[in-house]
C-alpha cells in the first residue's frame, strides 16, 4: 500500500487523527477541570447544578472519541513504518485516553454526593 495522504487518512494514521488521539482527551478533561470551577460560583448563586452535568458528558464524549481515534490508529493494518510507529503512538493515546476519562468521572461525582456550595459557607 502507498503512503499517501488519503491511505493515512482511510486508516486513521493522518496527523489530525494521531493530534485528536493525543492530544483530545487531555484538552477534554482541562476543560471540564476549569469548567467546573469555573461554574461553581453561577451554581450557587442560581442553586442549579444542571451547568455541572452537560460540562462533565461534553467532555466525557470529547475524550471518548480520542480514546475512539487512538484505536482506530492501533487497528490500521498497513505493514508501513509510518503507521508502525503511528501504531505506538495510539497505544499511547489510548491509555492517556482512559486516564483522562477516569478525570472527568472522578472530578463529576463530588458533585452528586457534596453540594459543591458547601465550600463558600466555611470561608
Amino acid at each position: 500500500m502507498s503512503d499517501t495522504a488519503e491511505d493515512r487518512q482511510a486508516t486513521g494514521t493522518s496527523g489530525p487523527w494521531l493530534t485528536h488521539a493525543l492530544f483530545g482527551g487531555i484538552l477534554a478533561w482541562m476543560v471540564h477541570l476549569v469548567g467546573m470551577a469555573w461554574s461553581v460560583g453561577r451554581a450557587c448563586a442560581t442553586g442549579q447544578l444542571w451547568p455541572f452535568h452537560v460540562l462533565t458528558v461534553v467532555t466525557f464524549a470529547l475524550a471518548a472519541h480520542a480514546l475512539w481515534a487512538g484505536w482506530r490508529v492501533v487497528r490500521a493494518d498497513d505493514p508501513s513504518a509510518r503507521v508502525r510507529a503511528a501504531h505506538l503512538l495510539g497505544w499511547f493515546a489510548i491509555v492517556l485516553n482512559v486516564f483522562n476519562l477516569v478525570l472527568i468521572v472522578v472530578e463529576w461525582v463530588p458533585v452528586m454526593v457534596i453540594d459543591p456550595c458547601l465550600g463558600g459557607a466555611l470561608t
